[in-house]
């Protein structure tokens, strides 16, 4: 009986250095986690002081939009790039700044289904009401479903470089004689004037009467001026929206969009008025003009070419004539 005492009191003995020891390996477990939980929570604050840092001090322009497109957060560069605030941007579309020539392109990039990686330039809205040109680089984002959930937009500001561009452009495109584009500028740009929203479309094609014997009488000095006098006088004679070229030595030729047969003859008679008054500065010639009118759209400008190419030919004949 005494030994069988003995043993459940060591027995109890056991069971309590058991419990005490569990209990000590639970305690150094506890403490571990809740270290664990410490020193992450400090990398955590360390990595968003990180990320902080990074976002204020970025070159680019950093936005995140959400599926409508609205801004939900703005690196501070915003500032530097455009003069807003991030307070006054943010919760607003980012279309509210792009500009209105750029928006179809940006909008497409902006469409679900699209590459993850899209690229696209525009121009945007600076603070002092000027636009700036941007590089857009667009990461579309997506939830846990899949469903579109916005877009990570990384911008570069481009605006020298695209100032060059059209710098160097607007040589290649034009003339220096007179002023106006030339025959290459024509050809690239005739194609937007052939969309449906600009017709009535009319064309004048313009040929100085005898240049060759103007040169060779008073040289081409002489023929120089004339030919830049002319093209200011059709330059005056036209509107912004109209395209003005000289496309050869002596050819120009006009496209004026929404103008009816009628309109683009009170066009012809100005002209011809003002080519006869550069007489009066020395500057004796005469220009014959043909005109054409379409009223539905055509596919390229061959037909309406050649229509105003024979009306001005007529015309010429008939001046030769009554000479």
């Amino acid at each position: 009986m005494g030994d069988m005492l003995i043993l459940f009191i060591q027995s109890q003995e056991l069971q309590g250095l058991l419990i005490v020891s569990v209990m000590g390996v639970i305690l150094v477990a506890l403490a571990y986690r809740f270290e664990g939980i410490h020193w992450r929570r400090d990398l955590e604050k360390q990595e968003i002081r990180w990320m902080k840092t990074i976002a204020e001090n970025v070159m680019d322009l950093i936005l995140i939009l959400d599926e409508t497109g609205r801004i939900q957060y703005i690196t501070p560069s915003i500032t530097r790039f455009l003069k807003y605030s991030e307070e006054e941007v943010k919760g607003k579309s980012i279309l509210d700044y792009v500009h209105p020539g750029d928006k179809k392109s940006a909008i497409q990039r902006f469409q679900p289904g699209r590459e993850n990686y899209g690229k696209v330039e525009g121009r945007f809205l600076h603070k002092e009401g000027h636009y700036v040109y941007l590089s857009a680089q667009i990461k579309h984002l997506y939830d846990e479903k899949g469903k579109e959930a916005g877009a990570v937009v990384s911008c570069q500001d481009i605006t020298e470089r695209k100032r060059t561009e059209n710098r160097l452009r607007s040589l290649r495109f034009k003339d220096v004689l007179t002023g106006l584009h030339n025959r290459g500028y024509f050809e690239d740009q005739v194609s937007k004037y052939l969309g449906g929203e600009n017709y009535p479309l009319s064309i004048i094609v313009g040929d100085i009467d005898d240049l060759k014997k103007i040169n060779d009488s008073f040289g081409h000095l002489r023929g120089d001026r004339i030919l830049g006098s002319v093209g200011k006088v059709l330059k005056n004679n036209c509107r912004k929206e109209d395209l003005v070229c000289r496309i050869g030595g002596d050819e120009f030729v006009m496209l004026l969009p929404k103008t009816g047969e009628d309109e683009v003859l009170t066009v012809t008679e100005r002209i011809h008025k003002d080519v006869s008054a550069l007489g009066k500065h020395g500057m004796d010639c005469s220009i014959s003009l043909g005109t054409y009118t379409v009223t539905e759209p055509i596919d390229d400008i061959e037909t309406i070419l050649g229509n105003a190419d024979k009306k001005m030919y007529s015309s010429k004949n008939q001046r030769k004539k009554a000479v």
